[in-house]
């Protein structure tokens, strides 16, 4: 099985590929006409010759998160299962679903399992939860690995994961997507020792406006020994489960090897 977090700039998506079927979390950006789904996704998908797309999971409705779900939708690679909670699409002739601490199910051997929002917060009218909290956070585990996925996510919904889900956090997660792209307001000091992962993948843009990663947030990855990628840095990051069983980063090879917005990237 192949784990890619695309290079999507300052949005997220992931894909899941195994035996040439997909699994993706995020659609990545929209701005007008313009969208990861045509953009990246599709093209990527043909690229690794893909034949279906079996579940599409939005985690929120921020569009840097759902900016490519309506033209994934109609393209040739339309889900056959839907999971999202801001919307309701009568075009749509898949299965729709909500994402909950309920939804459980299995796609390719994959374990998947959803730890937020809650039941009691879904679809609630007058719930205190923003967008970025409102965040489909799931739990994918094949063979042994665990890789978890958390949208936008504050420190406050973090908390609540870590208390929620103990048998999570007890032996920790060996991959992650880092909450809210690297935002201070987000990777805790507590989940990021609690979580303790192998890896971590930040996907944000080159000199994005949002400074992401915050410094701090970059520090305390380190400080936990934990071996933090970004996208803005590495273009797509790439893991497999190998047929040896480990779980494995794959460094991937690129025409360009100093892109110019390599040389003038600054972190204060």
């Amino acid at each position: 099985m192949d784990v890619w977090f695309l290079d999507v700039g300052q949005a997220l998506s992931i894909v899941l590929i195994k035996d040439h079927r997909a699994f993706i979390y995020d659609t990545g950006f929209s701005f007008g006409s313009f969208n990861a789904a045509d953009s990246v996704i599709v093209p990527f998908l043909r690229s690794q010759n893909v034949e279906a797309v079996d579940v599409l999971v939005v985690s929120h409705q921020d569009l840097d998160h759902s900016g490519g779900m309506k033209a994934l939708l109609s393209s040739s690679y339309v889900p056959s299962v839907l999971i999202q909670n801001f919307t309701t699409l009568d075009s749509y002739g898949g299965e729709q679903k909500p994402c909950d601490n309920s939804l459980s199910f299995k796609w390719q051997g994959v374990s998947v399992r959803a730890l937020w929002p809650m039941v009691s917060t879904v679809g609630t009218k007058g719930n205190d939860l923003s967008s970025n909290d409102s965040s489909c956070v799931l739990l994918l585990e094949y063979q042994g690995h665990e890789v978890l996925l958390t949208g936008d996510i504050t420190a406050r919904v973090e908390r609540t994961l870590i208390e929620a889900n103990p048998d999570v956090f007890e032996d920790g997660v060996e991959l992650i997507s880092v909450p809210h792209h690297g935002s201070r307001t987000s990777s805790s000091d507590r989940f990021v020792k609690q979580v303790k992962s192998k890896w971590a993948v930040v996907s944000s843009g080159p000199l994005n406006r949002f400074r992401h990663p915050n410094l701090d947030v970059v520090n305390r990855y380190f400080n936990a020994d934990i071996k933090l990628m970004n996208t803005a840095d590495e273009g797509a990051v790439h893991f497999a489960v190998l047929s040896s069983g480990q779980l494995a980063y794959l460094p991937q090879s690129v025409e360009e090897k100093s892109p110019y917005w390599r040389t003038i990237r600054v972190r204060q």
